[in-house]
């Protein structure tokens, strides 16, 4: 048990260059991973990393009745690791012209805020909404006629991430773990919000999805993290930034 708490530590130590002196003697190595995990984050920049993905809202019973009545299929999820925070958006289809007009509104949202894009490191799986189709070998279009025409093809969504920020990282193969933080959100909705809901219109669900994450962002604070909201940790992180603009 304590080489699978070290291996987890030591991944985020290589990503990140942190340390983590906690593990550096044995009678220090029993700390749960969580709590173990949360002091990793501590120690990242706020917006530094940054999951996103893709709900799928067919399999929420209580959802379904407006799911077949042509209402919003899917989910798309944004967020921060250090904080907490989310952003949210509805789409019909799961494709890459979704993916990055949401990418080109938050990252937006985050460069008017105030968040240095530039240091901010974006993680996804490997769904197509975010890569180029398996079908593709290792990304490229290779021109069989004139191989001096083969060109690297990249997703719409990697293309509008390549105008924001300079890091990007997909995660391996079934590994969803990576994306744990944005995962967790995506149950807590589901038990909150759509097992709970009840809309009139699509404007309603509208509405009613911006005040949870008003809520969920601004109001709900935390006893695992000082009982502090996101949007308090952003504040007394990085003061000069206003997500709320």
């Amino acid at each position: 048990m304590r080489l699978e708490k070290q291996s987890i530590l030591y991944y985020f130590k290589r990503k990140f260059t942190v340390e983590a002196p906690w593990f550096d003697s044995p009678g220090q190595a029993q700390i749960p991973v969580k709590r173990a995990l949360r002091q990793v984050k501590k120690q990242l920049k706020v917006f530094e990393k940054i999951q996103v993905d893709v709900k799928e809202l067919c399999d929420i019973p209580r959802y379904y009745p407006f799911l077949i009545a042509g209402w919003p299929i899917y989910q798309i999820t944004a967020r921060n690791v250090r904080s907490g925070f989310c952003l949210i958006s509805y789409a019909y289809e799961n494709n890459a012209t979704h993916a990055a007009t949401f990418a080109s509104v938050v990252l937006n949202h985050l460069k008017r805020s105030g968040v240095e894009l530039s240091q901010c490191y974006i993680q996804t799986d490997n769904g197509s909404e975010f890569v180029v189709p398996y079908g593709v070998r290792r990304g490229f279009r290779h021109n069989r006629k004139n191989p001096f025409d083969s060109i690297r093809r990249y997703s719409l969504f990697q293309q509008v991430l390549g105008a924001f920020v300079e890091a990007k990282y997909r995660i391996p193969p079934r590994a969803s773990t990576y994306n744990i933080d944005v995962e967790a959100f995506h149950r807590i909705v589901v038990d909150e919000f759509y097992d709970w809901g009840s809309y009139q219109s699509r404007r309603e669900l509208l509405q009613k999805a911006y005040n949870y994450m008003r809520d969920f962002n601004q109001l709900r604070t935390k006893s695992y993290k000082e009982n502090l909201t996101p949007v308090d940790i952003i504040k007394q992180v990085e003061a000069k930034i206003n997500v709320n603009t």
